[in-house]
């Protein structure tokens, strides 16, 4: 699967994770983007073994009467299973001689070709065998190979098992496959001009680092667990350029606070922590701080009374969503996210750690535009879409979420790097 990869730089946002394996003919020497002097990163693109063996899928194409279209697509449909596989919704699903690529037609006899036939694309071969389908076609009233004594005339052929992510690439595999239906959309991962766009900002001058960023997610982590309430990882949220303000603005920080007690402001006995509270991820306190902030600059000075002097209630103790450290205390604190923001619309969040799948759910639910996390997590991590973790890919899963957003692994590897001994276990 694609990742972004800068070689040689000690400070970068190293890795850009996409959601799925992406489906092109030569995968070993495909790169995204194309690299150049003016860039400061490149795509590289990795493949597992299991993606190369499955990128192409094996159909079924018959040859038709036209103006019997409709009828056979009906037996089809009444027939067989699922006859138009949702992953293959890319296909034509009826070709004209004319259109089709040459050496498909050449495996049909010349003399019946006219303008009075059609090619159909069936179904996938695992759907049925192919003597089931001759016979379904031949048995059927409306079939017009009814009463016919030979069986129908069926080829299978292989096409691309993935929708095509360029019109470029829907034309060539149109030649060479079967014809492409292209839609300008990518359910794979973000189009490279954008990714070059956002990493342009990410380095803007109005920017403060990412490296410094990052170095504020591990201060906060730090002083969560010297503290006692939860374990070394940590997050900051950003937010981008604001109406009323000159540069971004760090709006909360946080640390984890699962081991602190549910009910008190201690940390819980070591004997008895377990999964501990897991509506205190730093991720999750992250994001309720931000709640919190929106609420005091939307109230009154009475509302906002009324609502500090019931703050202490069980709900509020149980997602931790006040500041329990110096650096949260302080950026809590700061007036400085614009009125009238919706949900986490516009801000970055960068994580020490790559969250959990709750946490990185919370984070698509929020509307992040961003998220850059330092560690992958390989065993609960669900960024990452790759065979070196759990392959969940949230952040970019257009159809069956309604949000996406970008996502790099950020690595730094400068000397004396701290080295990191959070269990891969543990869900961050």
């Amino acid at each position: 699967m694609p990742y972004a990869a800068q070689q040689g730089c000690n400070q970068s946002l190293q890795n850009f994770i996409c959601h799925q394996n992406r489906p092109w003919d030569e995968p070993n020497s495909w790169s995204w983007p194309p690299r150049g002097p003016q860039r400061k990163f490149y795509a590289k693109c990795l493949i597992t073994a299991e993606f190369v063996k499955k990128w192409k899928a094996d159909v079924y194409i018959v040859k038709i009467p036209v103006k019997s279209s409709n009828a056979v697509i009906k037996i089809l449909k009444d027939g067989i299973p699922d006859p138009s596989p949702t992953d293959l919704q890319h296909l034509r699903r009826i070709v004209r001689p004319k259109f089709l690529p040459p050496h498909i037609l050449a495996q049909f006899p010349n003399s019946e070709t006219g303008q009075d036939v059609a090619f159909l694309f069936a179904c996938h071969t695992s759907l049925i065998p192919l003597s089931e389908l001759q016979k379904l076609l031949n048995q059927h009233d409306s079939s017009p190979f009814h009463g016919i004594d030979r069986p129908p005339l069926i080829i299978t052929i292989a096409v691309p098992a993935y929708a095509p992510t360029t019109s470029v690439q829907a034309a060539d595999w149109t030649q060479r496959y079967w014809p492409i239906s292209y839609k300008n959309t990518n359910p794979y991962g973000p189009h490279p001009a954008s990714v070059g766009r956002e990493e342009a900002e990410l380095y803007g001058k109005s920017c403060v680092g990412v490296n410094e960023k990052m170095e504020l997610a591990e201060d906060v982590a730090r002083q969560a667990e010297e503290i006692g309430i939860g374990e070394r990882t940590g997050c900051i949220i950003v937010a981008q350029s604001q109406e009323g303000f000159a540069s971004e603005e760090t709006v909360a920080v946080a640390g984890d606070a699962r081991w602190c007690s549910e009910t008190t402001s201690e940390a819980k006995c070591a004997d008895c922590r377990g999964a501990g509270n897991v509506m205190a991820h730093a991720v999750l306190r992250a994001i309720a701080m931000v709640a919190q902030k929106r609420l005091r600059i939307a109230t009154t000075p009475v509302e906002s009374s009324d609502r500090s002097a019931s703050s202490q209630t069980t709900e509020r103790t149980v997602f931790r969503d006040h500041p329990m450290t110096a650096l949260e205390s302080k950026y809590f604190g700061l007036d400085n996210l614009a009125p009238n923001g919706y949900l986490c619309v516009d801000l970055d969040i960068y994580i020490t750690h790559e969250p959990c799948v709750m946490c990185a759910m919370a984070i698509v639910h929020s509307r992040f535009s961003r998220c850059i996390f330092a560690k992958r997590m390989p065993l609960t991590g669900a960024m990452t879409a790759d065979e070196k973790g759990l392959g969940h890919g949230l952040f970019w899963r257009p159809a069956e979420l309604n949000w996406k957003l970008m996502c790099w692994e950020w690595q730094c590897d400068e000397e004396g790097e701290e080295k990191d001994d959070i269990d891969e276990r543990l869900n961050v």
